[in-house]
């Protein structure tokens, strides 16, 4: 079994390994009485959280319900006072933290973020972090189309790509003339991610002359992709520019179009004479999962570029070709830093047995980094001796807290329930990045029982375990909601 299983057998066997149910908590019969999700929005007017987490516990144990909009009301507080934290770390997990909101109600705060600039710029265009799925987002991106500072349209059209449907048509064609560069390039993503509708080939068009080279690219890559093939030769001629950045881009573009259309042009990069760009295409091909390009991937784990081989070896184990399984076993065995590092993490790709001696040891590896890619790479081989090996790094106080918590999630995805135990256990340890680690791995795998392990950190006396606390609280009471296990990225 790979994942936890349903919602029914996680809530039992989380009652059954972590003590008392959630609703069994003590809380003082006034507090009860009063709870109501009223009295915990009065308390965060007042600007008192604790009081706040008492009257939610309190009204979770009077209605027996999980009542998730007054938690993100607790929890957006916390990511408020994240946000105005002098520590970009601090900032930065407060925003990964709105992430995992579901509120349009949040975005007024989303807008505070970017028009303060409250995290780096390259945060907010390289990890979209917003709640863009949401309802009631769709007339509030539109409307902020016109806002004067670049960063909240670029939100705004990102949004909307995501929402998609024909409703963003329309306000997407009127980003395409926005000033800036990167409103321009979401929104002709944007458009090209509805399909081959003919309206908006006919908008994207003339952005074929725009005078940003970049957008150009995105304009011809998006119409071959629908089916314009007397653009190829074009598209092709630019991805022989000396200009680099056009062919990281492209590949960046053939990822999130995947477009069959475009997988000629994207594996014909892997022979750039620029190592970035052929690192970036290894990248998105493996991703894709084009398995033509499997002989070209090969020859690339002997590239003259390291980035390069490590990009392809971990591209062919998303491929999952076992010819490859030897090379990168080697790789594993006898190379160091970063190509280490992706064969290590490309083996667990495979789920063989076989993959178990080299993944061992790479657990005992003296660099940290293979280390955790083994910790992460064995949370995809189903067999009865994976566990074990797992226990033992999540057990180790001596293993650093990042190692811990991977391994105790990719033990808990394998069915193992100790492993949540452990995460739950040391959410309470002494040691601040031990809770931040350990808070992380609940929200990724922990169920019912381990809500309030979680709530109670959105207190912490730490600056860093509150945010990525808030994170967590929102994941987990998401997916409660949706009564389904859901995994997610690192803090």
């Amino acid at each position: 079994m790979r994942h936890l299983g349903r919602t029914g057998s996680i809530i039992s066997l989380m009652i059954l390994v972590a003590g008392a149910p959630l609703w069994a908590q003590d809380v003082a019969s006034a507090k009860r009485e009063e709870a109501s999700p009223e009295r915990i929005l009065q308390s965060l007017r007042q600007d008192n959280v604790n009081d706040a987490l008492e009257y939610y516990r309190a009204l979770v144990n009077k209605t027996n319900q999980l009542h998730a909009p007054s938690l993100r009301r607790i929890c957006e507080v916390v990511i408020r006072e994240a946000l105005e934290n002098n520590s970009v770390d601090v900032r930065i997990q407060a925003a990964r933290a709105l992430a995992h909101t579901v509120d349009a109600d949040t975005v007024p705060l989303v807008l505070e973020v970017l028009r303060q600039r409250k995290v780096p710029e390259e945060f907010i265009i390289n990890e979209p972090f917003l709640p863009v799925r949401s309802e009631g987002v769709l007339p509030l991106a539109t409307r902020v189309l016109e806002d004067e500072d670049r960063m909240v349209r670029i939100w705004a059209v990102h949004a909307l790509a995501e929402i998609g449907g024909p409703e963003v048509v329309k306000p997407l064609s009127q980003a395409l003339d926005d000033p800036f560069v990167w409103v321009r390039l979401q929104a002709v993503l944007g458009l090209g991610r509805l399909g081959p509708d003919p309206a908006s080939k006919e908008l994207i068009r003339p952005l074929c002359n725009d005078p940003s080279p970049a957008v150009v690219l995105d304009a011809i890559a998006v119409l071959v992709a629908h089916g314009e093939e007397d653009l190829e030769p074009r598209l092709r001629e630019m991805l022989t520019s000396k200009d680099p950045y056009l062919g990281g881009h492209f590949a960046v573009i053939a990822e999130i179009l995947k477009a069959p259309a475009l997988d000629d042009p994207l594996m014909d990069l892997l022979e750039s004479s620029v190592a970035t760009v052929r690192m970036r295409a290894a990248q998105a091909l493996g991703r894709l999962k084009v398995t033509r390009s499997f002989s070209q991937l090969m020859g690339l784990l002997s590239d003259s570029d390291l980035s390069t081989r490590a990009a392809a070896a971990q591209a062919l184990g998303e491929l999952g070709n076992h010819q490859a399984a030897g090379e990168l076993e080697r790789l594993a065995a006898t190379s160091t830093g970063q190509l280490k590092v992706a064969a290590v993490s490309a083996l667990g790709k495979f789920d063989s047995a076989a993959m178990l001696v080299t993944l061992r040891r790479a657990l005992l590896d003296d660099d940290s980094a293979v280390r955790l890619a083994a910790a992460q790479s064995l949370g995809h081989i189903r067999n009865e001796e994976v566990i074990p090996l797992l226990q033992a790094v999540y057990t180790n106080r001596e293993e650093a807290a990042s190692i811990r918590a991977y391994a105790a999630v990719s033990a808990a995805r394998l069915g193992d329930y100790r492993a949540i135990v452990q995460l739950n256990t040391d959410a309470r340890d002494e040691e601040p990045i031990v809770r931040v680690w350990a808070v992380w791995g609940l929200g990724e795998v922990g169920g019912q029982a381990q809500l309030f392990t979680v709530v109670n950190l959105l207190v912490d006396k730490d600056e860093m375990v509150r945010p990525v606390s808030a994170g967590a609280a929102l994941k987990l009471s998401n997916r409660l909601e949706k009564a389904e296990p859901g995994l997610g990225s690192e803090p």
